[in-house]
């Protein structure tokens, strides 16, 4: 299934998106949940970057939401080792 035949995704905790809207709306909703939630939010023009507070086993998760024509177009899973930044292991979402 691609991003844009879903209205909604659940990446972790409080973090609930809506895919019909605009990328830089989800931006703005994520960052208001992060900032609520304590997690982490990076807008870059290609991507946004998505991740949750928690650190568990050494490794932290980023979700990657891939943009393109304003919208976002997929989802990757990126784990990281901690404290290193290593990529450990990345995953296809959506």
């Amino acid at each position: 299934m691609e991003a844009s035949e879903m209205s909604q995704i659940h990446l972790f905790g409080e973090m609930d998106l809506d895919l019909s809207d605009s990328a830089s709306d989800i931006f703005k909703k994520a960052f208001d949940i992060a900032e609520a939630c304590g997690y982490f939010v990076e807008a870059f023009s290609e991507h946004i970057d998505v991740r949750g507070e928690d650190c568990h086993d050494s490794i932290y998760i980023i979700y990657r939401l891939h943009i393109e024509n304003k919208k976002i177009v997929g989802i990757t899973k990126h784990i990281h080792k901690a404290y290193t930044d290593e990529l450990v292991k990345m995953e296809t979402v959506l």
